[in-house]
This record gives C-alpha cells, sequence and structure tokens, in this order.
C-alpha cells in the first residue's frame, strides 16, 4: 500500500503554523489570572488577544483573505469571497484555570464552506487538519 505524504495547500501550511505558534504562546501563560468578562456568560484572556493577534499577523503575511477572529472582530466578505476565520483559545474558562482542555481554532471558508480547517489540541499539541476534497 502506497502511504505517500500528503500535500497540503499552501493556505493551510500557513494556517498550521499559525496554530502551533498560538498553542506555544497559550501554554507560556496557561492559568493566566488576567481574565475578563465579556457579553453573555463569556471570559478573555490575555493570551486570548495575543494569540489572535499572531495568527492574524502570520496569515496577513502568508495569505490574502482578512481574518474575522472571536476577539478582536473583522467582517465575512459579503460576496462569499476567502476569509479566515479564527477562536485562538476555544475553552477559555479551561484554558484560565490551568487545565489543558482547550484548543486553538482556525478555518478558511470560501462561498459559505470551510475549505480548510486546522485545530491544535492544547492537551497532546496535536494539530488536526482538514481541506475541503481531501479529507482530514
Amino acid at each position: 500500500m502506497d502511504a505517500s505524504p500528503i500535500t497540503l495547500r499552501p493556505a493551510t501550511v500557513a494556517a498550521v503554523e499559525a496554530v502551533q505558534a498560538a498553542l506555544r504562546l497559550a501554554a507560556e501563560s496557561a492559568g493566566s489570572a488576567d481574565v475578563h468578562a465579556k457579553p453573555g456568560r463569556d471570559v478573555v484572556t490575555s493570551a486570548d488577544v495575543a494569540g489572535e493577534q499572531l495568527i492574524r499577523q502570520m496569515l496577513t503575511k502568508a495569505t490574502g483573505p482578512p481574518v474575522a477572529g472571536e476577539e478582536g472582530g473583522g467582517q465575512v466578505p459579503a460576496d462569499g469571497s476567502a476569509c479566515w476565520l479564527v477562536d485562538p483559545i476555544c475553552g477559555t474558562r479551561n484554558y484560565a484555570s490551568g487545565g489543558p482542555l482547550y484548543a486553538v481554532n482556525v478555518a478558511l471558508a470560501e462561498q459559505g464552506a470551510v475549505i480548510a480547517a486546522v485545530a491544535g489540541d492544547a492537551s497532546t499539541r496535536l494539530v488536526h487538519v482538514a481541506e475541503r476534497g481531501r479529507g482530514a
């Protein structure tokens, strides 16, 4: 059986690198006391904001689509053109309490569909990748 490696699209490679960098950044300050309430029942930490800024910078430098993030906002293009969707720390309450059950999530959407998704699992440091039409 052929076990040849899968070649990821350049945008997906950029997302993998951004997720890995954000996981490293988050690990440096897990359990941070710097927790602030957001509207509703959600919370945000300085690591959420810093992680999203890092991801934005990396994706903007490596690719063309704009970024819409949970913390920094941004617009999803009305015309359906490509856009990055970012949740820098999914599971902020766990993260803020020092638990490893959180993830860094990045997706590239176009025409209302996700065409690439990258999720970094903080508990294992594994990065999971899927591309539309190519599987996970």
